[in-house]
């Protein structure tokens, strides 16, 4: 059944709230395609909204967003409510190519965008904007946050294959897993003590 009559040639990327009430499509447009649009859809297909252009990356939680907006002088991630007001600053970082995500309460993930064959680092960072190192240096390195905070899961290549672990971000201790796949195709369960992998 067609809700919208919107339509949103060359979506990058989607996140949905876990209500599924809301989704947050971010597309390239502009005539050389070099600006980034978020669009908010409504899941009833009523009016939507933009956030704010050229946002390296956004994450949701059921009451909050994080945009992570990036530039020559650094990245800057913001949090607000998932209608897109009350945004205000969490944490600055002089590095621009970030991924950034919730990891549990008044704490976030970040890593650097990854290659296969440059180093890449993780960092959870409080609520102060202070980041601690949890894994890295990693080629291709790629995190996913557990919804607690308490886990991450991160892969990476060594020697040519691709590997898995799961970190306590408390502690650092780290468990090799068995299977090995790039952990944004990963999800964890509500309840953080199972993760289903693609």
């Amino acid at each position: 059944t067609r809700i919208s009559n919107k339509t949103i040639p060359g979506i990058q990327s989607a996140v949905w709230l876990p209500d599924a009430s809301l989704a947050f499509v971010r597309y390239l447009s502009g005539d050389d395609f070099s600006t980034i649009n978020t669009y908010a859809i409504k899941a009833t297909g009523s009016a939507g909204f933009f956030l704010s252009q050229n946002l390296a990356d956004i994450s949701v939680s059921s009451t909050s967003i994080l945009t992570l907006a990036s530039g020559v002088n650094g990245s800057v991630a913001s949090v607000g409510k998932t209608d897109g007001t009350g945004m205000s600053n969490v944490f600055t970082i002089p590095l621009s190519s970030l991924r950034a995500s919730f990891a549990g309460k008044n704490q976030y993930l970040t890593y650097t965008k990854p290659s296969a064959t440059l180093p890449g680092y993780a960092f959870i960072v409080n609520s102060a904007g202070q980041f601690s190192r949890i894994a890295g240096p990693l080629d291709g390195l790629v995190a996913l946050a557990s919804h607690t905070g308490k886990w991450a899961l991160v892969s990476f290549v060594s020697n040519g294959a691709m590997k898995m672990k799961m970190i306590n971000t408390a502690t650092g201790d780290a468990v090799e897993l068995p299977v090995a796949t790039i952990a944004d195709k990963c999800v964890w369960s509500a309840n953080d003590s199972v993760i289903y992998c693609g």
